[in-house]
């Protein structure tokens, strides 16, 4: 023990009156009055040891007494105290302090919402544990810590890119060798700053200086987002949305990360996601045979045809491919009618140019089954009939004398057609033909006038509305005459097919419900579209499972509603089965045995007529036993199992067909529109060209023109994101 001549002199500081403040994030003690005095260092330390020594020996004679006896305490465990006066009041002084400690009333110093600050996840508060956590459940994005590791140099300038566009700082490298990089804040007096360099010993890059302050504000500039940076950014959303151009990407950049870029960035970036997608699409041509060689694993006995041509340097190319599965193409020759409708749609994806070809059927009841599809470069004469011809073989059409074939009459499938199936009835899409005759007769009133005669089930009534819309207009009629009349008007309908369709709308459903698919790269798009048709047959079979009546849904709806109508008809019976059916003093003759009727309908349909219908009833008869059996149950349930693949959960959702110019009425008739109407150029004034292109203005005008326009849509959009800017930040 040191002398009172050695005694150590302390200096103590004293606040009194103080306040709490948050500063920086941490909470201190400030305001307050600070006093400085000197003590005996040796008296202090005395004090303190025996207040710590008292501690102890009372938590030992607690932990000594627990559960140790029943009456009263061993006065051993109690004696008396042998210390001095001075240690008794320095217990008394502790005790005191203590009660005061206790009634005080700590909830009077509850901090504000404003002072209370949350903990650091997983109460800790090391930033590189926290970031470390981070990593290892992959929500490490643009965060950077001391001591954090990379397994390259690349993986740390994409987290550094990553932060860029999550805080818009404008970083720059500042060093950048084999083994280290260094990256700072361009902004002006910035003091942030990051430097990352390769730790030998555990092989990984490790973050060794990292200052996290900044001193600017960000200004929507970056450096370092160049064409590369968006590109990769911008990836999947082209990938979705192929059509999207490089003004758009600008304006995503603006609106989803408030970051600026140039129109030369997006171009060049755009042209490199471009590349990247038809570098996969490519990946997905070589990978053809493969994917040949699985479906017929997986599909034993299905048609799979791919054709390929010899380029110069003797490389093959793809040319087309052809696809049906055995047990669809067994399903329809055995339960669905003879008709089939054709159709070519175009293919979306940005790096894939041609169109998929394809046959849907009808099933009994009335849904659209697939038969079978093809992708081919384009809509040509030989296309559609290689196309045919591997229907017709695989189908066993023959020379198409009970087939009914319906499109839109294009050119080349006229051709295809007519080489491959020539006595296969070929009926033309009626909506086309209405759409070509309005291109040149603009009135809306012929379009009930047209499906009135297209409706027409018999030659008297055909006569009946073609007499009306050539009062209406005559021109019209006669152009209307030169269209072959058994290709669009029912009254010419071949009898045998039980479907009396004058459209071809069951194959735009399909085409419809594939825009999704057709989006997709090659593979995948044809992956959709097989999935597409395993759906189809899985809900067909689910629906028909639960299913009791005699004849399908469709059948069923359309006989109640004939039988609904057949309320006004009432019928006189003759010989060999012939009756005649009066319905408001007109009369039908009816036959039973060959099941016919003189108005075509229920010869076209398969289905019984109103007219039909009242005979039958008044014969005491049922009426489903006089409808066709390509509506029975039993076929619709006879279907054979989807392909042996997992069914996905729904299927593609897409917006409708884009409607042509002349299908349908205007929807708007308060606003002219621009068809027949002549431009004018906006600095000459002259007609057929714009200002773009305008002959008169020279080369170098041109440019000056454009490059000012550049100017102040950029110096627009750097004002617009200075308004929405938060303002700098105090360091």
């Amino acid at each position: 023990m040191a002398t009172t001549s050695d005694s150590i002199s302390v200096k103590i500081n004293g606040f009194h009156s103080g306040v709490f403040k948050a500063e920086d994030g941490k909470l201190n003690y400030v305001d307050g009055l600070l006093e400085q005095f000197e003590v005996n260092g040796d008296a202090a330390y005395e004090e303190v040891r025996k207040i710590i020594v008292k501690i102890l020996d009372v938590e030992q004679q607690d932990d000594n007494s627990d559960g140790d006896h029943e009456g009263g305490e061993s006065e051993d465990e109690y004696q008396a105290s042998d210390e001095s006066d001075k240690e008794e009041d320095i217990d008394r002084n502790f005790e005191e302090d203590v009660e005061m400690f206790r009634d005080e009333n700590y909830d009077e110093e509850i901090p504000d919402e404003e002072e209370v600050y949350p903990d650091t996840e997983e109460l800790s508060d090391d930033e590189e544990e926290q970031a470390e956590r981070m990593a290892n459940r992959g929500e490490l994005d643009g965060v950077f810590s001391l001591r954090q590791t990379f397994y390259s140099g690349e993986e740390f300038k994409k987290q550094v890119i990553k932060y860029i566009l999550k805080t818009r700082r404008n970083i720059v490298f500042s060093r950048w060798e084999k083994t280290k990089i260094g990256a700072k804040c361009g902004g002006k007096g910035c003091v942030w700053r990051i430097y990352c360099s390769l730790e030998r010993p555990i092989k990984k890059w490790m973050v060794k200086v990292y200052v996290n302050t900044h001193t600017c504000h960000p200004t929507g500039k970056c450096k370092l987002i160049k064409s590369p940076a968006i590109a990769e950014v911008m990836l999947e959303k082209i990938r979705k949305e192929s059509e999207m151009s490089a003004p758009m990407i600008r304006e995503e950049f603006r609106d989803k990360l408030n970051i600026i870029i140039s129109p030369e960035q997006a171009k060049i970036a755009r042209r490199i996601v471009l590349d990247k997608l038809q570098a996969e699409c490519n990946e997905h041509f070589a990978r053809l045979n493969d994917y040949e060689m699985e479906l017929l694993r997986s599909n034993p006995d299905s048609k799979i045809k791919i054709n390929t041509t010899t380029k110069p340097n003797g490389a093959k190319a793809f040319h087309s491919m052809y696809i049906c599965f055995h047990q669809i193409r067994v399903a329809w020759k055995e339960y669905c009618r003879p008709v089939i409708g054709l159709d070519g749609t175009f293919l979306k994806h940005s790096s894939l140019q041609g169109l998929i070809l394809t046959a849907i059927g009808r099933d009994p009841n009335n849904q659209i089954y697939q038969i079978a599809w093809a992708v081919v470069n384009s809509e040509s004469n030989d296309n559609w009939q290689w196309f045919i011809h591997r229907l017709k073989i695989d189908l066993g059409l023959g020379m198409g004398d009970l087939v009914t074939i319906i499109s839109d009459q294009h050119k080349g499938l006229i051709h295809g057609v007519t080489v491959e199936l020539p006595r296969a009835e070929h009926r033309a899409c009626a909506r086309h033909i209405y759409s070509n005759l309005k291109k040149n007769h603009k009135s809306d009133t012929l379009k009930p006038l047209f499906w009135r005669i297209a409706c027409s089930y018999n030659e008297a009534y055909y006569e009946k509305s073609l007499d009306v819309f050539k009062q209406f207009d005559p021109l019209a009629a006669d152009e209307l005459l030169k269209k072959d009349l058994s290709t669009w008007c029912r009254a010419f309908f071949r009898i045998g097919s039980c479907c009396s369709d004058t459209h071809n709308n069951f194959t735009a459903s399909f085409n419809r419900t594939s825009k999704i698919a057709r989006k997709k790269p090659f593979i995948q798009m044809l992956e959709l579209i097989r999935r597409d048709a395993m759906q189809r047959i899985a809900t067909r079979c689910k629906t028909t499972k639960d299913e009791t009546g005699l004849v399908t849904k469709k059948a069923r709806k359309e006989v109640e509603k004939y039988c609904d109508e057949a309320k006004h008809c009432y019928s006189l019976p003759s010989t060999s089965g012939d009756y005649e059916c009066v319905e408001f003093g007109n009369g039908y003759s009816v036959n039973l045995p060959s099941r016919s009727y003189a108005c075509r309908k229920w010869d076209l349909s398969g289905i019984p007529c109103r007219h039909a219908v009242s005979v039958i009833r008044e014969n005491g008869l049922e009426v489903e036993d006089f409808i066709s059996d390509y509506y029975l149950t039993s076929k619709w349930q006879d279907h054979i199992e989807a392909p042996p693949y997992k069914r996905p959960p729904g299927r593609p959702k897409g917006k409708a067909r884009i409607k042509g110019m002349n299908e349908s009425p205007k929807k708007n008739a308060t606003k002219v529109d621009r068809k027949g109407r002549i431009g004018h150029c906006g600095l000459c004034g002259g007609e057929g060209h714009n200002s773009r292109k305008c002959p008169l203005e020279s080369e170098e005008s041109r440019k000056r023109r454009r490059l000012n326009m550049e100017q102040a849509a950029q110096e627009q959009a750097i004002e617009d994101v200075s308004s929405t800017a938060p303002p700098a930040t105090q360091a």
